[in-house]
């Protein structure tokens, strides 16, 4: 609960709790649930790497304790929501490759265990990760199929996900106007859930969209919503993408949405040129690394 609201310092909290008392018993599928729980509040706060340690852990435990398939909890299986979650850590370390490999894994056994609610969750993170990508025919694709899951059997949080990545997807196939509608009926959608985890990179694609309609009043009152979710939630994953949406503003070429900084290619770490740390420390590492210009295409 608290997580999906975005408490994430209260998450944070529990979170280690959680491990600590998972690692006193000998269930194996309640300890890798704790600390995928920990590795994805990690992630939120920015620390990308301590995310993707406590992932690997859980999913050790996990292969450890016999099929990943029978690794469920709370309704979902959490090895599945745990390569969803480590596509995005790995995407934001520079791992490219390896994202892609773990958002089909994601999928895959969604797809082989016939459960719904697990397939949801793959797809919408698989969306996602497109959508850092900037590949809005990819986007489309799972995101239609989330959405398609989601109608039929309730799923109205992972509903609104998907019309935002699917507004988005529209915008950059040119309906800059059309996104715009479908990306505030998502926004409004998962608010409508008390749900504001991600809010700060959902409301910096409105406010890019905004901007790139010429709608400059309304761009920057979004991106100042954001940042001001951001700081009330301590969410920092996305802090890079909303200072180079304000650059932006001063004429810098237009951000790709994406909502993240460029990977390496291939899969391949990072430079150490331009270091992935704290969320302050990684808008400055990547403004001196010529941030401000999109090398590779995407944010």
């Amino acid at each position: 609960m608290h997580h999906v609201r975005g408490h994430i310092q209260r998450t944070s909290e529990l979170g280690s709790e959680l491990v600590d008392l998972a690692e006193q018993g000998d269930d194996l599928v309640m300890q890798a649930d704790a600390h995928n729980a920990l590795a994805f509040n990690l992630f939120h706060q920015g620390e990308h790497q301590s995310a993707r340690e406590h992932l690997e852990i859980s999913s050790a435990k996990i292969v450890h304790a016999g099929d990943p398939a029978n690794a469920l909890s709370r309704g979902v299986n959490i090895h599945v929501f745990g390569r969803a979650y480590r596509a995005h850590v790995d995407w934001h370390l520079g791992f490219a490759d390896t994202a892609l490999r773990a958002a089909q894994d994601a999928i895959d056994l969604a797809h082989r265990l016939v459960h719904p609610f697990s397939l949801a969750v793959a797809l919408a993170y698989a969306a996602m990760l497109h959508q850092f990508r900037r590949e809005p025919t990819e986007v489309r694709a799972r995101a239609d199929a989330a959405h398609s899951i989601c109608t039929e059997h309730g799923f109205s949080y992972y509903d609104a996900w998907a019309a935002i990545m699917n507004g988005w997807a529209v915008a950059e196939e040119g309906d800059v106007d059309d996104g715009i509608a479908r990306v505030r009926v998502g926004v409004r959608d998962l608010r409508a859930t008390g749900a504001e985890l991600r809010l700060p990179h959902y409301l910096g694609i409105l406010a890019d969209l905004y901007r790139r309609a010429q709608r400059l009043e309304d761009a920057i009152v979004t991106l100042a919503e954001a940042r001001a979710v951001a700081e009330r939630n301590e969410e920092h994953w996305t802090d890079a993408s909303l200072h180079l949406l304000e650059g932006s503003r001063s004429g810098n070429p237009r951000p790709s949405g994406g909502g993240t900084l460029p990977p390496a290619r291939h899969g391949e770490r990072a430079s150490p040129k331009c270091p992935r740390t704290s969320p302050t420390r990684q808008c400055k590492a990547h403004a001196a690394c010529g941030g401000g210009r999109s090398t590779s295409g995407s944010l």
